[in-house]
Order: C-alpha cells, then sequence, then structure tokens
C-alpha cells in the first residue's frame, strides 16, 4: 500500500509538473496567435505606396478633414485599355457614400487602389490623387478575409484593438448580437456567412479608423440582423465608403452621397 501511494504521489508530480509546462507552452502559442492576427488586421490598413505618388495634405482631426481626392481619374488595365474614366471624387471624415455598378465594371478594383492594394502590373489607378497623412482604412471583402478562423471571437477583438478591456470585448462583440460565453469563446471557424460578416464589422468598428470600406456586406445577412448591424454603423463616428445596391441598407446607415459606375464612366448617382 505504501509504495502505490509513493507511485501515486509520483505520477501527480510528473504530471503537474508536466501540466505547467503545457501551460506555459500554451500561452506561448496563444499569445503568438494574438500577435499574427494584430499584424494581419494592420495589413489592411493603408500603407504609403512607392508606386503611387499621394501628396501629403495637413492633418486636422476636425468631422470635415479631407481624407482622399481623385481629380480626372482612370482606372488602367495592363494592356493600357480604360476600365473606368472620369473618376472625380473627394471623401471627408464622417462621410457616408455609397458605390454601384454592375458586376466586373471595376468597383472593387477602384477601393483596392485607393488603398494601394494592387499591383501596378495587375491594374491601376491614374490621376490628381491625394491622401491624408497617416490614413487608417480597413476593408470588409465579401470573404471575410480579416477574420482569424484559428482565434475565438473574444480574440479577433483583442487582436483587432489590444487597448480594449474586456468587458469592452464583451460589450462590442454584444452590439453584433454575439452575447453568450460559450458563443464568443468558440473558434470563428466555426462560423456561418452572416456570423463572419457580423464578427468583421464588429472588428473593423472596434478599431481607430478614419475609413471603413465595405464590399457588399448584406450579402449574407437576414433580415434581423441586416437592421441591427445598419444601427451599429449609423453611429460609427469615421467615414463609411460601401459597395451596395441595398437602398434600404444605405438609407439606413445615413448615405449622402452615390457614385455609379455606368458605360465606363464614373458619375454621381441617386440611391433608388
Amino acid at each position: 500500500m505504501g509504495q502505490k501511494r509513493g507511485a501515486d504521489k509520483n505520477t501527480k508530480n510528473y504530471f503537474k509538473d508536466k501540466l505547467q509546462g503545457s501551460a506555459s507552452k500554451n500561452k506561448s502559442i496563444h499569445t503568438k496567435k494574438i500577435q499574427e492576427a494584430a499584424h494581419k488586421m494592420a495589413a489592411y490598413k493603408t500603407k504609403q505606396s512607392p508606386t503611387i505618388f499621394w501628396a501629403p495634405m495637413a492633418e486636422n482631426h476636425h468631422k470635415k478633414r479631407l481624407l482622399i481626392q481623385v481629380e480626372a481619374g482612370k482606372l488602367v488595365l495592363p494592356n493600357e485599355k480604360q476600365l473606368v474614366d472620369n473618376i472625380d471624387f473627394q471623401i471627408y471624415f464622417g462621410d457616408r457614400i455609397a458605390l454601384s455598378g454592375k458586376n466586373g465594371c471595376g468597383k472593387t478594383s477602384l477601393i483596392k487602389c485607393l488603398q494601394n492594394n494592387t499591383a501596378p502590373t495587375t491594374i491601376r489607378l491614374e490621376g490628381k490623387l491625394y491622401q491624408a497623412d497617416n490614413l487608417s482604412i480597413a476593408f470588409i471583402d465579401q470573404l471575410y478575409n480579416l477574420v482569424d478562423e484559428e482565434l475565438s471571437l473574444v480574440e479577433n477583438i483583442e487582436a483587432a484593438n489590444p487597448d480594449l478591456e474586456y468587458e469592452q470585448v464583451r460589450r462590442q462583440l454584444g452590439r453584433f448580437l454575439f452575447r453568450e460565453h460559450e458563443e464568443i469563446h468558440k473558434l470563428a471557424k466555426y462560423l456561418s456567412g452572416g456570423e463572419l460578416a457580423r464578427l468583421s464589422l464588429a472588428m473593423a468598428t472596434a478599431c481607430k479608423l478614419d475609413l471603413l470600406v465595405l464590399d457588399e456586406p448584406t450579402n449574407n445577412l437576414d433580415l434581423a440582423t441586416k437592421n441591427t448591424i445598419a444601427q451599429a454603423l449609423a453611429q460609427f463616428p469615421a467615414t463609411i465608403l460601401v459597395i451596395s445596391h441595398d437602398v434600404d441598407f444605405l438609407q439606413q446607415i445615413g448615405v449622402e452621397k452615390s457614385f455609379c459606375i455606368r458605360a465606363k464612366n464614373f458619375e454621381s448617382a441617386f440611391l433608388s
């Protein structure tokens, strides 16, 4: 009996040491994942590109700070053919802007060029281009690549904004209908398309952004979820540029300017 108790004690010590070592290793892996996700989030924020000249502009943080201006712009394909012509617009801080047009007309390409997110060998934006200094942009595409599917919902929000306290993270997720403890701590890879859309928006709006760009954000949403997200975006203080044909959604988030790409021309449009 004495030998058995001794063996049990040794076994307990072994597993205790093993557990401590495992916990340390898991903590290191967890921290690494958070850091990787934070780097991924940062990659979605615009950086100045050496391939396009963006004239520096004076920074001041009032509501109508000019963020982006394009004059006499055009999208040019690698074969030098024009995809879109007559691109003229300004984006100020706090604006709500919609962009529409048929599939393949160049909407997403234009957005990516504004973020310096296309190689000049693929497509380029020419013209008089201006961008404010230190402009921060987040882009939510239709694949929701902003989300790290190997992190939980809480960890994704923490990666988006490491300065948030846990309760602030919970409140941010709650705004986008993630409220249950089990739900917010599960891995993002188990989310549906609509849930990924909600998490992406929760991440982006948790950041300190100048401009949030959305590509067809209502595609995977039911009516109730769409309305909830529209209410949250209506309170978002920064600029929103959205590719969408959903007039009801655009009206809910307060879109005040609308542009359309039609017959290879960029032009002003009415919500209809």
